[in-house]
C-alpha cells in the first residue's frame, strides 16, 4: 500500500541541470482522504513513476476521494496530461472523487493551454489554479 511512502525520480538529463527535472510523489492519508503531493518537474521521464502511483491509489481510494497536489511541481509536459487524463478516466469508471490542485505558472499553462480544466469539469471533477 502506498499510504505514507515516498518515492523519489530523477530523470536523467546531460550537463550540469541533472537535478532540474527530478519529481517526486508522496502519497498522504488525512482522515477520509488521501493526497498525492506531486514536486518539481513531471516529464515523459518522470510521468510514469506518476501513473504508477496514480493507479494504486485509485484503486484503493477511500471514500472522500483523492486529491492530486501540484502546488510543489514547476512544470508539467504532454506526457503528464495523459497521465492526469487517465488517472481522471480510471477514477471516473470506479466512481472515486477526484480534484486537482495548485496548478500554477508554467504547468497552469499547459493545462490552460490542453484544456485539462473543462475535460475534468466533463467528468465531474474539479482542477483549482493557483
Amino acid at each position: 500500500m502506498l499510504l505514507g511512502i515516498s518515492t523519489r525520480s530523477a530523470a536523467q538529463t546531460t550537463g550540469p541541470s541533472v537535478g532540474a527535472n527530478a519529481m517526486s510523489v508522496d502519497v498522504r492519508q488525512a482522515g477520509t482522504c488521501t493526497t498525492v503531493v506531486v514536486t518539481g518537474r513531471v516529464t515523459v521521464e518522470s510521468s510514469p513513476q506518476l501513473r504508477s502511483v496514480l493507479r494504486e491509489t485509485i484503486g484503493a481510494a477511500p471514500s472522500a476521494g483523492i486529491v492530486i497536489d501540484f502546488t510543489g511541481s514547476t512544470y508539467l509536459d504532454t506526457s503528464a496530461i495523459a497521465t492526469l487524463l487517465e488517472a481522471a478516466t480510471l477514477a471516473s469508471k470506479l466512481a472515486v472523487p477526484l480534484r486537482l490542485i495548485g496548478l500554477r505558472g508554467d504547468a497552469r499553462l499547459v493545462a490552460e493551454a490542453t484544456e485539462l480544466d473543462h475535460i475534468f469539469l466533463a467528468l465531474g471533477y474539479e482542477v483549482q489554479f493557483t
